[in-house]
């Protein structure tokens, strides 16, 4: 065999290598991706005792990003059961997207006894909170546990 067929031989195989790569990368980009688990709950999740005195309706995407805010929400009413009754809803499932349509809630955020807007005593000053979007960023845990702190303080003084 002469050294041109040889490398002729040896382009042909090396385009075929080639080609079957491509050919399988191209393929691989069509097949899905394996979809995560879903841990997405189509009812609220639900902590506390239904008729504590503080209604708390958290509606959040329940993703990677957004989840420890339900979290917190329903530890904080497993901790204090008779004072705060907490529901999350999952704004990704098609009920719970409902559902916070009709919150009359523009983004996701946390209804505390009907409404997101607080005014909260701290120091001496009076401060507005509004629980909407992240925790951590618009509003801190400090907040939420301050208003409710405020919330059964005045419950105390009216029924006293």
């Amino acid at each position: 065999m002469s050294s041109h067929r040889v490398r002729l031989a040896l382009m042909l195989v090396i385009l075929a290598l080639v080609t079957a790569g491509f050919l399988y990368q191209e393929a691989m980009k069509r097949k899905p991706a394996p979809s995560p688990p879903s841990t997405a709950s189509d009812k609220p999740l639900a902590a506390g005792n239904t008729n504590a005195p503080i209604k708390v309706s958290a509606f959040y995407p329940l993703n990677e990003g957004h989840k420890f805010i339900g979290d917190y929400l329903l530890a904080f009413a497993k901790a204090h059961p008779d004072q705060v009754y907490v529901t999350v809803t999952d704004m990704q499932t098609p009920s719970g997207r409902k559902a916070w349509e009709g919150s009359g809630l523009t983004c996701a955020g946390v209804l505390v006894n009907g409404t997101t807007k607080h005014e909260i005593k701290r120091n001496g000053k009076t401060e507005s909170v509004d629980l909407i979007k992240r925790m951590g960023v618009n509003w801190q845990k400090e907040d939420f546990e301050a208003l409710v702190k405020q919330l059964l303080a005045d419950k105390n003084k009216k029924a006293g």
